[in-house]
């Protein structure tokens, strides 16, 4: 792969947890405020996943293959921590 096919990749990616983040609040809680410990959780998602579009606008034109494993390792644990939280929130918070 090259650089911008891989910032683009890396990108979707962290868009997609963006994007299900919301969608999950909404179908769960609708128009009414999540819990303390839903709204912490979804706002350190949040902001883990700004670190990383942070990160990628830095380090594009800079020597990929230094940054590129370090991105994917912080990716892969954003990804890994949104599904530990959907499940709390399927588990706590069901119907």
């Amino acid at each position: 792969m090259n650089e911008s096919k891989d910032i683009s990749e890396i990108s979707q990616r962290v868009q997609a947890v963006e994007k299900r983040l919301t969608e999950k609040l909404g179908s769960v809680f609708g128009t009414k405020s999540p819990a303390s410990d839903v709204s912490g959780k979804a706002d350190a998602i949040r902001s883990k996943s700004s670190k990383l579009t942070r990160k990628l606008n830095e380090k594009e034109g800079t020597v990929w293959t230094r940054v590129k494993d370090e991105l994917n390792r912080d990716l892969h644990a954003l990804e890994g921590d949104f599904e530990h939280w959907i499940q709390y929130i399927d588990e706590h918070y069901k119907d």
